[in-house]
């Protein structure tokens, strides 16, 4: 979840926001500026001491699809969309300095197999999604098909996000699978 500042905040429209909405304006906006991770074992009985999966995770997502959209409306976000890269979940909290980052990837690592399968080829699809919509926006990119791919593949990445966020909220419980193929799923959006 992004946190939508009003006009004149410091803090940075593209600040994520915790499972809680709870914005941290001292944070980083993006996994590639984090600070190393604190040590693990502080707890102070906050939301940050939940154990299991974490939908933190998906800020990550729910950026690069508010960037894509936003392209369509200003321009400079292209260049700050090239920067985006695609990481998995592990390496996420492993970069992360949430608190909660361990009981994240010990929750993550607790999966069984086949939930953990679907999951990542839901990020997969994810990256590919995103990706795709990056390279299609780098210029010479028309105007109208700027809007056009924010259009497109917004509402695909925005479905994922949201499968990957019931998966995640259940605890691996919910199935992040469907009877679409990922591949299927990613060539029926651009389509």
């Amino acid at each position: 979840m992004l946190a939508v500042h009003p006009e004149g905040s410091s803090a940075s429209p593209n600040q994520p926001v915790d499972d809680h909405g709870v914005v941290d304006p001292c944070a980083p906006s993006s996994p590639r500026e984090w600070p190393s991770a604190p040590p693990s074992g502080e707890a102070d009985g906050g939301p940050a001491d939940r154990t299991g999966l974490s939908t933190d995770y998906l800020n990550h997502y729910s950026e690069v699809l508010m960037l894509i959209e936003l392209a369509a409306y200003d321009e400079t976000v292209v260049e700050e969309l090239s920067h985006w890269q695609p990481i998995g979940y592990r390496d996420y909290f492993l970069r992360s300095p949430l608190r909660r980052a361990a009981s994240a990837i010990a929750a993550y690592d607790a999966l069984e197999a086949g939930p953990r399968t679907a999951f990542e080829q839901t990020v997969q699809a994810l990256d590919k999604l995103a990706q795709g919509a990056i390279l299609a926006l780098q210029p010479p990119c028309h105007p109208q098909n700027v809007v056009v791919i924010g259009e497109v593949i917004g509402p695909g990445i925005r479905r994922l996000i949201d499968r990957a966020a019931a998966f995640l909220n259940s605890d691996g419980s919910a199935s992040c699978t469907t009877d679409e193929d990922p591949q299927a799923f990613i060539d029926r959006v651009i389509r």
